[in-house]
């Protein structure tokens, strides 16, 4: 009997441990205490990142995004197509050399087909929304001749090419190159090792950069342009510079581009004056 009672104990406290051990696990995942429920990386985080892109489009903020200023649509260069949300909070600030736009200047600079340099954040609270943080533009040097310019003065032809033999920017990424396997070595058969060497690769040979013909967008304010005595240019006076050298910084775009500031060899052209027809008034 004493045997018997002894082996009911136990089973009793065994049983008890079990259902401690089951009612402990079960609170843990009923409480948050998971990974699947706590939220860190799952259903209240947010996904962020950082990429060369495309702009698409800009559009203006529409009613009901009191605290957007608008949102800018662009293709990173992983294939990505993102609509981010310009917030005010986030502060972010867009600048041109040493000019930052406002706000409502967005939609003029903000162009399509310019090169950018984006990060952005993506909150997973309801809605997915994604949010810019941060906006470069991709600046390049270039050099080449002036091709023509446009009746109005605000788009300027450029046959060009970067400087210093750098290469025009790459939009997409470049694929991962597959290691190759080496090939076994193929021995003579007789066993003494007299296979031959493997054959180092041959680098591809670099082709030279092409020539471009960029137009550029040339905006007041945010543009200039000047001769070699430093005097300043409009557009309208490049058309009697056609085919000389031209070297500036710009907004790259893979369709148009942003003129920043530019240097033409020469100096401004005077209007000539009739510097007789006072002579032929007084006779």
């Amino acid at each position: 009997m004493t045997i018997h009672k002894i082996s009911r104990q136990i089973g009793g406290v065994a049983a008890a441990i079990v259902l401690a051990l089951a009612t402990t696990t079960f609170a843990q995942r009923a409480g948050g205490g998971g990974a699947d429920l706590g939220g860190g990386h799952g259903s209240g985080g947010g996904e962020s990142g950082s990429e060369k892109a495309v702009i698409s489009r800009y559009s203006a903020a529409k009613e009901g995004q009191e605290s957007a200023q608008g949102t800018v649509s662009v293709q990173t260069e992983s294939g990505k197509r993102l609509n981010l949300e310009i917030r005010q909070k986030e502060n972010v600030k867009i600048q041109i050399g040493s000019h930052e736009l406002a706000a409502e200047d967005y939609e003029k600079y903000l162009l399509p087909g310019l090169v950018v340099n984006v990060s952005w954040n993506s909150n997973k609270v309801g809605k997915k929304v994604s949010y810019l943080q941060s906006l470069s533009f991709e600046t390049l040097a270039i050099e080449g001749k002036i091709m023509s310019v446009d009746d109005d003065g605000g788009k300027i032809r450029v046959l060009s090419t970067p400087v210093n033999n750098q290469k025009w920017p790459a939009l997409k990424k470049a694929p991962t190159p597959k290691p190759s396997k080496p090939k076994p070595p193929t021995g003579s058969g007789t066993g003494t090792g007299t296979s031959k060497p493997p054959k180092a690769p041959v680098a591809p040979k670099e082709k030279p950069v092409q020539r471009k013909n960029l137009q550029l967008r040339f905006f007041e304010g945010i543009s200039s342009i000047t001769d070699n005595a430093k005097q300043s240019l409009t557009p309208a006076d490049l058309r009697g510079y056609k085919d000389q050298q031209f070297n500036g910084t710009i907004l790259y775009g893979k369709t148009i581009s942003v003129l920043v500031d530019g240097q033409i060899e020469g100096e401004k052209q005077e209007k000539s004056t009739d510097a007789g027809s006072g002579d032929a008034k007084g006779g």
